[in-house]
């Protein structure tokens, strides 16, 4: 996943930038290919907005989110964009198994595909 980190009328230190990128390596599992994720923090008079975008699957993704604190707003705006590629992801896996034409191996937890079990 490549990382694209804005900060508008701030400073960002190497500290917040690693809780950024710890925070956004969460979305890597909904991924199917290497995304570019862009994520632009600005400080505004009643605290952060953290906006993060990002393309994948042939649809384009945002999530924005408004807090006092920076850790708070990022942890929404992951939180948010987890959530939509969740549901993305599900209804792919829906629409192929329905489709019969098309199949996508499942992988369990375990590691083993579903026809194996």
């Amino acid at each position: 996943m490549e990382i694209k980190i804005t900060a508008r009328h701030m400073e960002l230190t190497e500290e917040m930038k690693g809780f950024i990128e710890e925070k956004l390596g969460r979305l890597e599992r909904h991924l199917q290919e290497e995304s570019p994720v862009s994520l632009v923090i600005s400080e505004e008079k009643p605290g952060y907005i953290v906006e993060i975008s990002l393309h994948d699957r042939g649809s384009d993704f945002l999530s924005k989110a408004s807090r006092p604190e920076l850790e708070s707003a990022t942890e929404e705006a992951v939180d948010k964009m987890n959530k939509q590629l969740r549901r993305h992801k599900d209804k792919l896996i829906s629409s192929a198994r329905t489709s019969p034409g098309k199949e996508i191996p499942l992988v369990s937890e375990t590691g083993m595909e579903e026809e194996d079990l």
